[in-house]
């Protein structure tokens, strides 16, 4: 929780301009205004299954990130069967992203994303975190499509038989200076028409005070 509560206070090359309410906090530079929520243990997290979830206001977009700390050993691992909330908020994401997947893609300039998936694992190792730091604590950023691969991947089988996820084992990962460059220029996350919908919904989430299952009525229509 500490760490999650960390980085939801942090952005790498913004500057904080306010809290809001619902454990929210703004950030603004660069040509970018940018809304960090904390859905850490409330309704919101029992709905998408992430922890913070980053709106970009100048970009209309979206990105959903869960948490998950590693092991206390001399060489930090995170092992899944070890994680009883691992496979129900991984089942969290794609319930949702099914969702979005059905709203129309305008094809503007404004809508391009690297991926058509926002949300994200972020491994962290257990630090001691310094309350002065500006910095978000360290951490290897992993879209949920990735993990899909390390779900069936023989290499991140360790010697016992078990899955790990480790820094020698994982590959490819986005850093922090990565993942906040690839947020703040809306280069993943949500597009414009999911992220309308799904705003309305995490505000109406947030004001009731409940988990609702999050559905959405337009379907998909053909590509121009």
């Amino acid at each position: 929780d500490p760490m999650i509560i960390h980085d939801g206070r942090r952005f790498p090359g913004l500057d904080e301009i306010r809290s809001g309410p619902h454990s929210s906090t703004v950030f603004s530079g660069n040509d970018c205004v940018l809304t960090v929520l904390i859905t850490n243990r409330f309704p919101l997290e029992e709905v998408t299954g992430a922890d913070l979830i980053y709106f970009n206001e100048t970009y209309k977009s979206c990105v959903m990130v869960q948490y998950k700390a590693m092991s206390d050993d001399q060489t930090p691992v995170f092992r899944p069967s070890n994680d009883d909330n691992l496979s129900g908020q991984i089942g969290l994401m794609r319930s949702v992203l099914e969702q979005l997947a059905q709203l129309e893609d305008f094809h503007t300039k404004e809508d391009f994303r690297l991926t058509q998936n926002p949300f994200f694992l972020k491994f962290c190792p257990r630090v001691v975190l310094n309350p002065d730091s500006i910095e978000l604590i360290p951490g290897m950023y992993v879209p949920l499509d990735l993990w899909s691969r390390f779900e069936t991947d023989p290499l991140m089988v360790g010697p016992n038989g078990g899955r790990v996820v480790s820094h020698e084992n994982i590959g490819r990962y986005m850093n922090n200076t990565e993942f906040a460059s690839l947020v703040s220029k809306a280069w993943i996350g949500t597009t414009h028409s999911q992220s309308e919908v799904l705003t309305t919904f995490i505000r109406d989430t947030v004001a009731s005070g409940r988990s609702v299952t999050f559905a959405v009525e337009e379907k998909k229509t053909s590509s121009r």
